[in-house]
């Protein structure tokens, strides 16, 4: 209650509580039209500015989630990845090598038979 409805209330006058003049809901210690909308225009713009700050924190909560998920999934990926090259690459290596060596034993084979032929 207002100071001023308290105050009719004490001397005994009870204001109407039904009336749709300003003046008289002003006189009697009720909340004035504007008043009434100042106080919900605070409650609305409040609640709205919690309801946004709370969906902020979800989405950036979220999106820091899908980073890190994503993050985890193309790690794991590229050591696939690595792991499937490294060992194409070592068999590489060890084929070429086993190649390498064939064809020196064949070129001595073959620079042994002509000398031994030729001589």
């Amino acid at each position: 209650m207002t100071e001023n409805r308290i105050r009719f209330q004490e001397a005994g006058i009870n204001p109407p509580a039904t009336s749709s003049d300003p003046v008289v809901l002003a006189s009697a210690g009720y909340l004035t039209v504007n008043e009434n909308a100042c106080f919900l225009v605070v409650v609305v713009v409040v609640v709205v500015v919690v309801i946004v700050v709370v969906l902020v924190v979800v989405v950036v909560v979220i999106l820091v989630v899908a980073v890190v998920v994503i993050v985890v999934v193309v790690v794991k990926v590229v050591v696939v990845i690595v792991e499937v090259v490294v060992k194409v690459v070592v068999v590489v290596v060890v084929v070429g090598v086993v190649v390498l060596v064939v064809l020196v034993v064949v070129v001595v084979v073959v620079l042994i038979v002509v000398v031994v032929v030729v001589v």
